[in-house]
């Protein structure tokens, strides 16, 4: 979360893992304006269901409207559908630093790993087959 306009130390640390050297406001606001009905349900839907919970717990540092806004940019971002627990995963980017900088960290965070797993499951269910 961010103290006086500053990063906090867990949000540079994330910011550093993740390669993340800038985030573009602009295209994020563009993202935000552009909704997919379905998805927009979808991403409400989960929110509230599978991170219900801890979600919670995040108490106000963690915004419901500022998590589901960014959820909706991220699949508006690669035109595909909600995933389950991209909420949960989402809030804890959130936690520690603002939703323009959440949305860039999720989004680097996904390419880097998801796509590395999901190319890794597929070699092994056609190893399988």
């Amino acid at each position: 979360m961010q103290k006086n306009g500053k990063d906090s130390l867990r949000s540079k640390v994330w910011k550093l893992l993740l390669r993340l050297k800038k985030v573009d406001v602009t295209y994020y606001a563009q993202l935000a304006t552009t909704t997919i009905p379905n998805e927009t349900k979808s991403a409400s839907h989960d929110t509230f269901r599978s991170g219900a919970k801890s979600i919670r717990a995040l108490g106000k540092r963690v915004p419901i409207e500022s998590l589901e806004r960014s959820i909706k940019c991220v699949f508006t971002h690669y035109g595909f559908k909600y995933e389950q627990a991209f909420a949960i995963i989402m809030s804890v980017f959130l936690y520690v630093m603002d939703e323009v900088s959440a949305f860039h960290c999720f989004c680097r965070w996904r390419n880097q790993f998801i796509n590395k797993y999901f190319d890794a499951v597929q070699v092994q269910a056609n190893v399988s087959i």
